[in-house]
């Protein structure tokens, strides 16, 4: 009661107000955060649909602002270019050495194949001559997946994918 009047209606008022005041600058904050933080959102929506290795060329729209975002985004776009410049060469560097493999070892079976079926050619070397065609055939079959893997990735040629059950693969490697 040593209160003076005036001052109990004015913490009255402040008990009042201050919630208000608290409500409103969590409400005034909240709005602030999302307003900085959606050109931020919008840069993880554009880096997730690059994720997939087939949209490298795609880069991150940059903020004419000369702030920390601008900065991420130009340096964002930097780092897709050197992976997409990594991806092409890959790419190439897998489709040229099939294709310069290819030769090489169709030469080779040719060879293997004629001595196979020359008469002068002693029994004993015959079974060496088989084991080498096979190594030939199984390097043959390899750079056939090599420049099939090549052609998916340029997008000349599509994958069959199928379901695998590779439980029995496991079990194999496993023992």
């Amino acid at each position: 009661d040593d209160v003076p009047f005036g001052a109990e209606q004015l913490l009255k008022a402040m008990l009042v107000i201050a919630p208000v005041i608290l409500i409103g600058s969590m409400g005034l904050g909240y709005v602030l955060a999302d307003t900085s933080l959606r050109p931020l959102e919008g840069m993880v929506d554009e880096l997730e649909t690059v994720t997939d290795g087939t949209s490298l060329h795609r880069r991150v729209a940059v903020p004419v602002s000369a702030d920390e975002l601008a900065r991420l985004a130009a340096t964002m776009n930097r780092m897709l270019s050197r992976l997409e410049e990594s991806f092409v060469s890959l790419r190439r560097f897998t489709a040229d050495a099939s294709h310069e493999l290819k030769t090489p070892l169709q030469v080779l079976r040719a060879g293997v194949e004629r001595a196979m079926t020359n008469p002068k050619t002693p029994t004993e070397a015959l079974q060496s001559l088989e084991e080498v065609l096979e190594e030939i055939h199984r390097m043959s079959e390899l750079v056939e997946n090599l420049l099939t893997l090549a052609r998916a990735d340029e997008g000349r040629a599509t994958l069959a994918v199928e379901p695998a059950d590779l439980r029995d693969l496991v079990n194999e490697a496993a023992e």
